[in-house]
């Protein structure tokens, strides 16, 4: 189950974790976006959690022309990671 708030900007839920959990999540929240219910403006700032991580999302990139799912930007105290959706997460 996914949960998106768009008032109180709520973290985004699953009951399972793991990288494909978190691909499944951000893949709803995208899946959100192209129907209009949300922006990524709506999802900028929500943490999420992949893993032992708590991260906050910053962005979106697209990558037309890859054949690869697009990268979601997201951030700790400390780091900052690109996430592609089932193919992990990267510290840049």
């Amino acid at each position: 189950m996914v949960l998106v708030s768009n008032k109180n900007r709520g973290s985004l839920s699953v009951k399972s974790s793991g990288l494909a959990k978190q691909a499944i999540k951000l893949a709803e929240a995208r899946r959100l976006m192209d129907e209009k219910k949300v922006t990524i403006t709506d999802l900028i700032g929500t943490p999420t959690k992949i893993g032992f991580l708590t991260l906050t999302i910053k962005g979106y990139e697209e990558t037309p022309g890859d054949y690869l799912p697009n990268i979601w930007i997201l951030s700790s105290k400390s780091a900052t990671y690109h996430f592609t959706p089932y193919n992990g997460l990267v510290k840049i």
